[in-house]
């Protein structure tokens, strides 16, 4: 029985949240020195990336937040919206989604700001969870249906919402939400065609 209850969990999304969170408790309860370091040496800073060849930072910065409201709520949408869309990719492929976004997220960042030329540094984990929500929009533009009761009209509204909520915030890093949504609607795509395809196997053994 204990197994069976540990299939379900979402492991993958427990184990970000678990990781993010450490991060920012490090962050916050260390000392001064050591946060500075952490964003100087982890964050998105395109000036870095480019001279020193820092690439590393595409992938850690997804794991770095500026405060707790910042933390919260992009932890928040992971644990509702990462727990669906697990459960239907799998542990893998979730984790795939997760990482892959993340980093196109970041890189889009990274394009946008060296094109604007502003010294930014972003982190954060939101070009992820805007990947999974495009995920989740298109694996179910393939397969239809609703993912543990969200279906694509939600999806939509809820995309339309996090695009404006994007654009109202001084600080927000609209660059790398919109790559990691595009990256997640692929991933999304992708996945279901694949899943489509094990299907009509199956049913053709």
């Amino acid at each position: 029985m204990d197994r069976l209850r540990n299939k379900n969990l979402p492991m993958v999304t427990i184990a970000m949240i678990a990781l993010n969170a450490a991060v920012f408790l490090v962050m916050e309860f260390g000392s001064d020195a050591l946060s500075s370091r952490i964003i100087t040496d982890y964050a998105m800073s395109w000036p870095r990336i480019t001279a020193a060849k820092e690439w590393y930072r595409l992938l850690t910065a997804c794991f770095i937040h500026f405060g707790f409201e910042h933390l919260a709520s992009n932890m928040f949408m992971l644990g509702v919206m990462g727990d669906r869309l697990e459960k239907t990719l799998g542990r893998f492929r979730f984790a795939v989604v997760y990482l892959l976004t993340g980093i196109a997220g970041a890189g889009a960042s990274l394009l946008f700001h060296m094109w604007t030329q502003e010294p930014v540094v972003s982190a954060g984990a939101s070009g992820a969870i805007y990947g999974i929500v495009g995920a989740m929009f298109g694996y179910l533009m393939i397969r239809g249906g609703f993912l543990d009761g969200v279906g694509k009209r939600q999806l939509i509204v809820m995309i339309v919402f996090m695009i404006y909520t994007s654009t109202i915030g001084d600080s927000i890093d609209i660059a790398a939400h919109a790559g990691g949504l595009l990256a997640g609607f692929l991933l999304g795509l992708l996945f279901a065609l694949s899943s489509n395809r094990r299907q009509r196997r199956a049913w053709g053994a």
